[in-house]
């Protein structure tokens, strides 16, 4: 696989205000000191009260629904190639809108850039447009020569596609990936974060191409190595962007749009089973009771079953820890 880098608070109401406020609603401009201001409301009107001395405030809190946003546009496939070519225009990143969302996913970025476009095609003034009302882009985010595979119908799909340690294609029997998720307490089976990738603050990022970083170093066993060994914010960039190659491998196979393996949008049911699947086949390769699974936290102990050794303290590269 080759891969380019290139404010709903109650106003607080001051004393003065709320003597004025008194008056009004008692229609004088004295009361006696233990009378009672008294307000006949509907039962569906929503009520507070505020207590000053033996004063007692009545304020209508109801707020009203907000209008839901409708979107009037239709998007076709042939938007995909068109937004792609804007997005390129745009942002100038040499990997294109397939390679963008692959290594980083939806980002507020790309969101900005996709509403940016719409408002402008079709002279629309929206604040956001969720990506699921352009369908992901899916049919353009799939590579269409190879189509959906059936990682979670074989273990040794998914095996080599998550886990041989000698193709590049490693996820979840990786010491620095492992060792960064448990470190930053992301689950096992997520997304790296795009805001986490930029932490990295790899300069050349969007330029720049793992595998052939891997080869030119004869790498390919990159963050299997043992604890003394010294990564680079490269080596780093390299796993985690992997990982998220990976995993949108897996939710190709289950046409998870979102690309979001642990997913709870009931849209990918799907999402659900595929995990399932692919928890046993975790199980299966790990060989412990309690082993790692897909939205777990990755803990110090199952680290250490795994590997025989402490998690890899990676603070010395900055912007790796949050």
């Amino acid at each position: 696989m080759n891969y380019k880098f290139y404010k709903n608070n109650k106003s607080i109401i001051i004393q003065s205000s709320l003597m004025a406020g008194i008056m009004f609603l008692t229609g004088c401009t004295q009361s006696e000191k233990n009378t009672q201001t008294v307000v006949d409301v509907t039962p569906s009107t929503s009520i507070s009260q505020t207590s000053v001395g033996v004063e007692t405030i009545l304020q209508n809190t109801s707020t009203p629904t907000p209008t839901p946003v409708v979107y009037s546009f239709s998007w076709e496939n042939d938007d995909n190639e068109d937004f792609a070519e804007y997005f390129m225009e745009k942002t100038g990143i040499p990997k294109g809108l397939r390679g963008y969302v692959i290594c980083y996913g939806f980002t507020d970025e790309l969101n900005e850039v996709l509403t940016e476009y719409i408002n402008n095609k079709y002279n629309t003034n929206y604040e956001m447009v969720p990506f699921s009302k352009v369908s992901y882009f899916h049919t353009y985010i799939v590579f269409k020569d190879t189509g959906y595979k059936t990682i979670r119908d074989n273990y040794d799909d998914f095996y080599h596609t998550c886990l041989y340690k000698h193709n590049a294609h490693i996820v979840f029997s990786n010491k620095l990936l492992m060792s960064y998720l448990y470190q930053n307490q992301i689950p096992l089976g997520s997304r790296i974060p795009y805001e986490n990738i930029k932490a990295l603050n790899f300069e050349d990022m969007y330029t720049f191409d793992g595998v052939d970083y891997m080869l030119d170093n004869n790498c390919f066993d990159l963050g299997s190595y043992d604890a003394s060994y010294v990564y680079s914010n490269q080596d780093l960039y390299t796993i985690l962007v992997y990982n998220n190659i990976q995993l949108r491998e897996l939710c190709n196979d289950e046409r998870i749009k979102n690309l979001d393996l642990l997913t709870d949008d009931p849209a990918f049911p799907q999402a659900a089973e595929a995990r399932e699947i692919y928890n046993g086949f975790l199980r299966e390769y790990y060989g412990f009771d309690n082993c790692p699974q897909l939205g777990e936290l990755v803990t110090r102990e199952q680290y250490i079953q795994i590997f025989g050794e402490e998690p890899l303290d990676l603070s010395y590269i900055p912007g790796a820890v949050s």
